[in-house]
This record gives C-alpha cells, sequence and structure tokens, in this order.
C-alpha cells in the first residue's frame, strides 16, 4: 500500500499539473485579449469613427470596456498564483489558488465573449449596416457560447456524440 506521503506527493503533483495547465491556457488568452484590447482602443482615433452613431458608439464602449475587463480576469490568477504561492507564508495552497483561477478564468472567457461579439456586432455594423450584422452576430454568439459552454458541460456530463 501506498505511504500516505506518497499519496500526498501524488496530490501535489497532480495540483501542480492542474495550476500549470490553467495558467498555460490563459496565456494562450492573454495574446488574443491584448490584441482584441490595443485594437479598439485605437478606434476612437481614426477618422471614420467621428461619423459612428450613438448605438456604434454604445457598442463600441461595451466592447472596450468587456476586453480589458477580461484581461484584468485573466491576468489576476497569475498575480494571485505569485502574490499567493510564492510571496505567502509557505504553505501550499493549490485547492484554492486553482479554485480562485478557475472562476476568475471563466468570468474572464464570459466578458471575452461579450468583447468579441460585440466588437463584431460593431465591424459589421460599420461594413454593411444594421440590418446584416444583427443576424451574423447572433449567429457567431451561438457558436461561442456552443463551443465555450454547451460543449464542455456535455462532455463533463458524459454526454460524447
Amino acid at each position: 500500500m501506498p505511504q500516505k506521503d506518497e499519496l500526498e506527493q501524488g496530490e501535489r503533483r497532480r495540483l501542480e499539473h492542474a495550476l500549470e495547465e490553467t495558467l498555460q491556457e490563459l496565456r494562450v488568452v492573454q495574446t488574443g485579449v491584448q490584441i482584441l484590447s490595443a485594437f479598439l482602443l485605437t478606434l476612437p482615433f481614426t477618422n471614420r469613427f467621428s461619423s459612428t452613431t450613438g448605438f456604434e458608439k454604445a457598442v463600441y464602449v461595451v466592447s472596450l470596456v468587456a476586453a480589458v475587463i477580461t484581461t484584468a480576469l485573466v491576468l489576476a490568477p497569475v498575480s494571485y498564483h505569485r502574490r499567493h504561492h510564492h510571496l505567502g507564508d509557505g504553505t501550499d495552497d493549490f485547492p484554492q489558488i486553482i479554485t480562485v483561477s478557475v472562476r476568475l478564468t471563466l468570468l474572464g472567457m464570459t466578458t471575452l465573449m461579450i468583447a468579441a461579439v460585440s466588437s463584431i456586432l460593431l465591424a459589421i455594423d460599420m461594413a454593411v449596416g444594421l440590418g446584416w450584422a444583427v443576424p451574423l452576430t447572433a449567429a457567431v454568439a451561438l457558436v461561442c457560447a456552443a463551443l465555450w459552454y454547451c460543449l464542455p458541460v456535455r462532455r463533463r456530463r458524459g454526454d460524447n456524440r
């Protein structure tokens, strides 16, 4: 039978791996969010922005704020890990670090979807009008929701269809 120390070491390795995996996933998301945020930050300084409608400006603000909040949410687990684990009291509290990181990541993915969908609404509206923008944006939102939320939930429930 495995000793208690061996079981604890195995659990610690599993938790370290889970945390590293979460942080790696966040690195991928961070790049996309930073690119979207940078692009959105430049829009008000373009010539065409001054001719946007009130609706388009409102969609822009929603998109920008959602992108900045997403940035904060996906960077927070890295800061939390550094502060809690490396600068803490020396105790290993991987379960709490992982729980907080996963929750922040899920919130970040939600705000990322808001930022992405509102950015698409703005871009399509400005390119071809609101008549095309609304149904195309709704389709994109459905695809994102299906892939980011419904698929993982089905998988977790064991439904592999």
